[in-house]
Protein backbone atom coordinates (compact mmCIF):
# COMPACT_ATOMS: atom_id res chain seq x y z
CA UNK A 1 0.00 0.00 0.00
CA UNK A 2 1.48 3.76 -1.04
CA UNK A 3 2.75 5.76 2.23
CA UNK A 4 2.40 9.02 2.38
CA UNK A 5 5.96 10.55 3.07
CA UNK A 6 8.22 13.81 4.21
CA UNK A 7 11.97 13.38 3.02
CA UNK A 8 13.79 16.30 4.86
CA UNK A 9 17.23 17.17 3.20
CA UNK A 10 19.46 18.84 6.10
CA UNK A 11 22.71 19.05 7.77
CA UNK A 12 22.05 18.09 11.23
CA UNK A 13 18.69 16.43 13.04
CA UNK A 14 16.37 19.73 13.17
CA UNK A 15 13.36 19.47 11.40
CA UNK A 16 13.17 15.88 10.52
CA UNK A 17 12.92 14.95 14.65
CA UNK A 18 10.95 17.79 15.30
CA UNK A 19 8.10 16.83 11.89
CA UNK A 20 8.42 13.04 13.35
CA UNK A 21 6.95 14.48 16.69
CA UNK A 22 4.16 16.62 14.39
CA UNK A 23 3.17 13.46 12.72
CA UNK A 24 3.25 10.84 15.41
CA UNK A 25 -0.09 9.40 14.39
CA UNK A 26 -1.19 10.94 11.23
CA UNK A 27 0.46 8.08 9.40
CA UNK A 28 2.86 9.92 7.53
CA UNK A 29 6.35 9.03 7.57
CA UNK A 30 9.71 11.07 7.86
CA UNK A 31 12.61 10.22 6.46
CA UNK A 32 16.35 12.59 7.62
CA UNK A 33 18.74 12.31 4.81
CA UNK A 34 21.87 13.97 4.54
CA UNK A 35 23.34 13.94 0.98
CA UNK A 36 21.93 15.19 -2.14
CA UNK A 37 22.49 11.46 -3.10
CA UNK A 38 20.67 10.04 -0.32
CA UNK A 39 17.64 12.52 -1.44
CA UNK A 40 17.62 11.21 -4.83
CA UNK A 41 17.68 7.63 -3.67
CA UNK A 42 14.79 8.17 -0.94
CA UNK A 43 12.75 9.93 -3.99
CA UNK A 44 13.92 6.97 -6.22
CA UNK A 45 11.95 5.03 -3.84
CA UNK A 46 9.32 6.74 -3.66
CA UNK A 47 8.59 6.46 -6.97
CA UNK A 48 9.35 3.02 -7.25
CA UNK A 49 6.90 2.33 -4.40
CA UNK A 50 3.99 5.01 -5.57
CA UNK A 51 4.38 7.10 -2.65
CA UNK A 52 3.33 10.37 -2.50
CA UNK A 53 6.09 12.64 -1.19
CA UNK A 54 7.30 16.22 -0.06
CA UNK A 55 10.65 17.07 -0.33
CA UNK A 56 11.97 19.55 1.74
CA UNK A 57 15.07 21.21 1.39
CA UNK A 58 16.76 22.86 4.38
CA UNK A 59 18.98 25.46 2.61
CA UNK A 60 21.60 25.90 5.56
CA UNK A 61 23.57 23.14 3.74
CA UNK A 62 24.69 25.41 1.06
CA UNK A 63 23.17 27.11 -1.84
CA UNK A 64 25.61 25.64 -4.14
CA UNK A 65 24.13 21.90 -2.91
CA UNK A 66 20.68 22.80 -2.57
CA UNK A 67 19.82 25.01 -5.71
CA UNK A 68 19.90 22.05 -8.25
CA UNK A 69 18.00 19.74 -5.90
CA UNK A 70 14.54 21.23 -7.18
CA UNK A 71 14.81 20.60 -11.05
CA UNK A 72 16.03 17.27 -10.57
CA UNK A 73 13.66 16.16 -7.85
CA UNK A 74 11.01 17.00 -10.29
CA UNK A 75 11.47 13.52 -12.46
CA UNK A 76 10.44 11.82 -8.99
CA UNK A 77 7.26 13.67 -9.07
CA UNK A 78 6.93 15.33 -5.60
CA UNK A 79 3.71 16.70 -4.43
CA UNK A 80 5.63 19.33 -3.47
CA UNK A 81 9.47 20.70 -2.57
CA UNK A 82 9.31 23.41 0.19
CA UNK A 83 12.78 25.42 0.73
CA UNK A 84 13.74 26.79 4.00
CA UNK A 85 15.73 29.70 2.92
CA UNK A 86 17.72 31.50 5.08
CA UNK A 87 18.62 35.40 4.82
CA UNK A 88 20.96 35.03 2.58
CA UNK A 89 19.14 32.91 0.24
CA UNK A 90 15.63 35.07 0.41
CA UNK A 91 16.13 37.11 -2.76
CA UNK A 92 16.41 33.45 -4.27
CA UNK A 93 12.43 32.87 -4.02
CA UNK A 94 11.57 33.80 -7.33
CA UNK A 95 14.13 31.84 -8.99
CA UNK A 96 13.68 28.85 -6.53
CA UNK A 97 9.64 28.43 -7.65
CA UNK A 98 11.18 28.71 -11.02
CA UNK A 99 12.98 25.62 -10.76
CA UNK A 100 10.37 23.31 -8.69
CA UNK A 101 10.07 24.74 -5.09
CA UNK A 102 6.07 25.08 -4.63
CA UNK A 103 6.85 26.76 -1.59
CA UNK A 104 9.61 28.77 0.50
CA UNK A 105 9.74 30.14 4.14
CA UNK A 106 12.33 31.04 6.11
CA UNK A 107 13.87 28.47 8.63
CA UNK A 108 12.22 30.21 11.50
CA UNK A 109 9.06 28.59 10.54
CA UNK A 110 7.70 27.03 13.82
CA UNK A 111 7.59 23.08 13.09
CA UNK A 112 3.98 22.93 13.56
CA UNK A 113 3.33 25.19 10.34
CA UNK A 114 6.09 23.40 8.45
CA UNK A 115 4.05 19.76 9.40
CA UNK A 116 0.39 21.14 8.50
CA UNK A 117 1.56 22.51 5.35
CA UNK A 118 3.33 19.21 4.33
CA UNK A 119 0.06 17.43 5.57
CA UNK A 120 -1.75 19.96 3.32
CA UNK A 121 0.63 19.53 0.29
CA UNK A 122 -0.07 15.52 0.67
CA UNK A 123 -3.89 15.37 1.58
CA UNK A 124 -4.46 17.66 -1.68
CA UNK A 125 -2.60 15.12 -3.86
CA UNK A 126 -4.32 11.90 -1.67
CA UNK A 127 -7.55 10.38 -1.52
Amino acid sequence: MPERQVIVFENRPRWAPALQREFVESGIRVRACRTAQALLSLATACRDHSDSFVAIIDFEVGPATCLPLPARLAEFSPQGVIALGTAETDVLEPSLRELGVTSYHPASIESRRLAHECQRILNSQHG
